[in-house]
């Protein structure tokens, strides 16, 4: 029998005091797609703090087929930081658009080689195919799509793999292309966390039972920000945009008790989120990472049969994958807005079409896409039920 999570939405309320909503409801399908994948963050009875992190998953269309693919990152040995073996690689599983997941990792050259906590997708080099940022402890990882169903290690290349001139390598557990300078190229921005050294690190909990230390027993670190060049390489700015001058260690605070009795409905420790059409049927799916755990897939089978519109943007002057676009739609209900942007969660990266439901309502009677280039695009009775594609006019 498959997990069903069955939430409560707040809504309207009747004369009689009964809340109206539409029930949301998802059933969890990951093993029966073929989606066989388990975090390994190379736990070891000292609990070195990396372990606590891994949490890296993507919904992306890699192969550009319409259906978005799932990508997993993963640990490595620890202190080590190798991926000494499969239970150790990242995975790429492809989605056939028949409700199946194929591995095609190998061939795609994706499975990483050291220790990997995040993930961020976007066009980098505006081909038009989805490339891949790996955020990792002492490395990251930017894989370019060839466009052939494989990816090449262009790190080095690109300049993403020089040390920090203060701190030597960092330990990156987030990143998010975005067009910071608005020249129609994605730049990247790396979340970094603290100062680790496996040599010197602090001791928690009792001499024969030690536990996981918390952050503030460790230095933090800046974040940092590359330019993206446009011939394939970046420019470290963090100094010079002033990233560099603030320091963090990306604490959060727990308001788990107040989401609701559904919130822990699958036990596990759960890191990574990211949400999607997987198989664009409208309603917006969830894949979740746990540690030690196997990875999940919440596919939405809401029963209610409202309308939905799904935006794809492609730039022309701006980032090809339409990164940053700000979407306005209108309906005889009201205005909705909404931009594209897959870095919605920590450490994941999310469906890049821009999602809009729409109750009852079959036509958009204007949808109006605002560019990072400042082109402002309209378009008009716009049937609901669709995943729609807008280019931005030359």
């Amino acid at each position: 029998m498959r997990p069903v999570l069955s939430l409560l939405l707040a809504g309207t309320f009747t004369a009689g005091g009964a809340p109206s909503f539409d029930p949301v409801v998802f059933e969890e399908v990951a093993a029966a797609r073929g989606l066989r994948f388990v975090t390994n963050p190379g736990r070891t009875p000292r609990k070195h703090q990396p372990e606590t992190m891994v949490a890296g998953v993507a919904l992306l269309d890699f192969d550009g087929d319409g259906w978005l693919d799932v990508y997993a990152v993963n640990g490595a040995t620890m202190p080590g930081l190798v991926k000494s073996g499969p239970e150790f690689h990242n995975r790429l599983f492809r989605n056939d658009g028949k409700g199946s997941f194929t591995d095609v990792t190998a061939r795609a050259g994706v499975a990483g080689t050291g220790y990997d906590l995040g993930v961020a997708t976007g066009d980098f080099d505006n081909d038009g195919r989805t490339d891949l940022f790996v955020a990792g402890l002492r490395r990251n990882t930017l894989f370019r799509n060839r466009g052939d169903g494989t990816f090449a290690d262009v790190t080095d290349a690109a300049g993403l793999a020089r040390p920090d001139p203060k701190h030597g390598t960092l330990w990156a557990v987030a990143g998010a292309f975005l067009d910071y300078d608005r020249d129609g190229r994605l730049d990247l921005f790396v979340s970094n966390y603290v100062v680790w050294d496996p040599a010197n690190e602090p001791a928690c909990g009792n001499p024969g039972a030690p536990d996981y230390c918390h952050p503030k027993q460790y230095q933090g670190l800046p974040n940092s920000l590359f330019r993206n060049n446009g011939d394939g390489t970046f420019t470290d700015v963090s100094e010079k945009s002033g990233i560099r001058a603030h320091v963090g260690k990306g604490m959060f605070a727990d308001g788990s008790a107040s989401a609701g009795d559904a919130f822990g409905a699958r036990k596990a420790v759960h890191r990574g989120v990211a949400f999607g059409d997987v198989d664009n049927d409208g309603r917006v799916d969830v894949v979740v990472t746990a540690l030690d755990g196997p990875l999940e897939l919440w596919r939405n089978v809401s029963p209610a049969p409202n309308h939905w519109l799904s935006v794809k943007a492609v730039g022309t002057s701006s980032p090809r994958d339409g990164a940053g676009a700000k979407v306005k739609v209108v309906t005889a209900a009201g205005a909705q807005w909404s931009h594209v942007s897959t870095a919605v969660g920590y450490g994941g990266a999310s469906d890049p079409r821009v999602h809009f439901g729409l109750g009852a309502e079959k036509t958009v009677r204007e949808l109006s896409v605002t560019w990072p280039s400042g082109k402002v695009q309209t378009l008009r009775d716009v049937a609901a039920d669709q995943v729609l594609t807008v280019t931005e006019p030359r």
